[in-house]
């Protein structure tokens, strides 16, 4: 308790000293992160409780030593959680950690870690560094199920469970249902599977028509969420088998690329709008073709010639869509 805290500091005020100078001298390399990436992986348990907790910096600035690149891996496993239960009581006449966070406490040693781990970097700290954010962790995991060949239902209902874990409505333990949640998973799988013209068997759809009306786990947002994210994983799976195929072909690279390109702008219009057919004007077409020549000019000369577009107002130049081409040319210096 803050009383606790304080009469322990009143009455042993050297040590306390000893103690934050320690403290101090453990975080001193602290900076050596600050202009670093890096990305924090958290695993939980079907209860939603921490399991394994690790971090990997990416470390600069050391190319004058010949070191190209450096990293950190840090790394803590827990592998009980025990009997104890929480008194909300005691919690409740605590320490604050605002009030804890005076400049000769140990715990404001904890104001620069709380600027690298926080979920959303804040906008006026001139350190490049972020954590790593759920949508990237949800990304990871799902390109992972993809490389596996993991089915679409068995994928999505995993990457839902854990979402779900991290973000969904607080249940007590007590209250805590996982079939319930493992349901919930299959059956929102099912039903996305569905809307978007995914292949079904007959034992699937009647797993579906026969689920209650009501799923307790179910979160929309969370649901659109995993939806974004494991589609967007089998595109580009998919964009690479269709790159190896258009090379054992024969075809030009210009040629590959504007049929990649034109891939992902067509996957692109189908999310946005919902429709199964989509089909570009002859225009957009020609936009493509000469978008898919400079492209490959840059590959082998390191320049773009702009002249080529001048034929394009400059409505038309905003179809340039600089995900897809990142993407696209990323398969061409792999």
């Amino acid at each position: 308790m803050a009383e606790q805290m304080q009469k322990i500091v009143a009455q042993q005020p050297e040590a306390y000293a000893q103690l934050v100078k320690a403290a101090s001298e453990s975080f001193k390399d602290i900076a050596l992160f600050e202009q670093s990436s890096f990305y924090n992986d958290l695993v939980l348990d079907a209860k939603g409780r921490l399991v394994r907790s690790e971090m990997n910096f990416k470390i600069g600035d050391f190319a004058d030593l010949g070191i190209k690149n450096m990293t950190v891996l840090g790394t803590v496993n827990f592998h009980s959680y025990g009997s104890a239960k929480i008194d909300q009581q005691q919690l409740k006449n605590a320490v604050s950690f605002k009030q804890a966070s005076n400049e000769n406490a140990i715990l404001s040693l904890g104001n620069a870690w709380d600027e690298l781990t926080r979920d959303e970097p804040d906008v006026s700290s001139k350190t490049e560094s972020q954590s790593w954010s759920k949508t990237q962790r949800y990304e990871k995991i799902a390109e992972s199920l993809t490389q596996q060949n993991v089915k679409f239902l068995d994928a999505y209902a995993t990457l839902y469970r854990y979402a779900y874990l991290l973000e969904g409505e607080d249940v007590e333990e007590s209250e805590f249902d996982l079939k319930d949640l493992n349901d919930t998973a299959r059956w929102t799988a099912i039903y996305y599977a569905d809307e978007h013209g995914l292949p079904l068997t007959a034992k699937e759809k009647a797993e579906y028509d026969q689920s209650p009306d009501e799923w307790y786990y179910y979160d929309e947002s969370i649901a659109d969420s995993v939806w974004d994210i494991l589609s967007t994983q089998q595109t580009h799976k998919k964009l690479a088998q269709q790159f190896q195929q258009l090379r054992k072909q024969g075809k030009t690279d210009a040629q590959i690329f504007a049929a990649l390109y034109l891939y992902l702008e067509t996957e692109n219009e189908k999310r946005e709008t919902g429709q199964k057919n989509v089909k570009f004007d002859q225009r957009f077409l020609e936009y493509v073709k000469v978008l898919a020549d400079l492209a490959i000019d840059d590959l082998k000369t390191q320049k773009i010639n702009t002249d080529k577009l001048k034929r394009f107002d400059t409505e038309e130049r905003y179809w340039f869509n600089e995900t897809s081409y990142t993407q696209v040319y990323q398969l061409f210096i792999q």
